[in-house]
């Protein structure tokens, strides 16, 4: 019996699950999910034991397997890095990404300080709009610190983030930490989502960290309302 990859494997045990939830039935216990994904035990223990950790189901012996069919109604968690295009397509939106800004900048005084560089460090600064249907939905300003000998050679790089964090540092993200709060549109925001000054936008703080602990950027992300909603989901330990 093959090993499938993990993040395939979770997909596909989540999917199962989604379709339990939706019929009020349990799980399939581990021998017949085994069976049924053509994967080992041990593999499948595994992913299980972290979707039981994000709140998806709940595992007693002797019980089977519990689905929450409430963690199925939060479109985008707090607590687990998604592609937004990827999140618009699965709530049934055709996402566009749009570039509006890639320029490099100084760090100022205010996000020197969050990153732990002195002010006036060189960075690349990209604003990103994803749209759902045409809809303005979320817009994402990034600041990256770069390297002053590669920044024309970065800013001319057509990449994604994390493959810009890869670049720069030659490893992988390994950690975010993200503060939510909410914002009223200032004239900028209101341009950049499309919607009337003084909207209430909900707003993520974003700080990358690699493995070594350097802070390697900031990101801050400002969500139009009323196209997905965001949440997480907690187990209760009574």
């Amino acid at each position: 019996m093959a090993d499938d990859d993990g993040d395939s494997l979770e997909h596909r045990i989540i999917e199962i699950a989604r379709e339990a939830a939706a019929a009020g039935k349990p799980l399939p216990g581990e021998p017949g999910l085994s069976r049924q994904l053509g994967v080992s035990r041990p593999a499948l223990r595994e992913v299980l034991a972290r979707l039981e950790h994000d709140g998806l189901f709940l595992r007693r012996r002797g019980a089977g397997t519990i689905v929450n069919p409430g963690a199925f109604e939060v479109e985008v968690r707090f607590d687990q890095q998604a592609e937004f295009a990827d999140v618009l397509a699965e709530a049934g939106y055709t996402p566009t990404l749009e570039l509006i800004e890639r320029s490099l900048v100084e760090i100022d005084e205010e996000d020197a300080e969050v990153l732990h560089l002195p002010p006036g460090a060189p960075a690349l600064r990209t604003v990103k709009r994803w749209r759902a249907d045409g809809r303005a939905a979320l817009v994402a300003l990034d600041i990256v610190p770069i390297p002053v000998a590669r920044a024309e050679e970065l800013l001319a790089a057509d990449v994604g983030l994390f493959q810009l964090v890869r670049d720069v540092l030659g490893e992988s993200l390994d950690w975010e930490l993200v503060w939510p709060g909410a914002v009223a549109a200032n004239a900028t925001l209101s341009t950049w989502l499309e919607v009337p000054a003084t909207t209430a936008l909900m707003s993520l703080d974003l700080i990358g960290i690699s493995r070594a602990g350097q802070r390697v950027y900031r990101a801050r992300e400002y969500v139009a309302p009323g196209i997905i909603r965001s949440g997480f989901v907690r187990t209760v330990r009574s």
